[in-house]
């Protein structure tokens, strides 16, 4: 799936990944708007076993 086929894609204005092998850092980061200002959440997605089911569980997080 790409992130433009996720259903919870609404038209977030930033959608990020990142994998950094030396550390095994795997990371999405998505903004979905910055129009009331600005606003962090971190969530570690251990339990995940797949990128769609991170990429479905960011894309959510930063919606809300």
């Amino acid at each position: 799936m790409t992130v433009f086929e996720s259903e919870d894609f609404d038209h977030h204005e930033t959608v990020a990944f990142f994998d950094h092998k030396p550390s095994g850092l795997r990371a999405i980061i998505a903004l979905h708007s910055t129009g009331l200002g600005p606003a962090c959440r971190r969530h570690p997605c251990l339990s995940l076993k797949t990128t769609d089911a991170a990429l479905t569980d960011v894309l959510r997080l930063s919606h809300a």
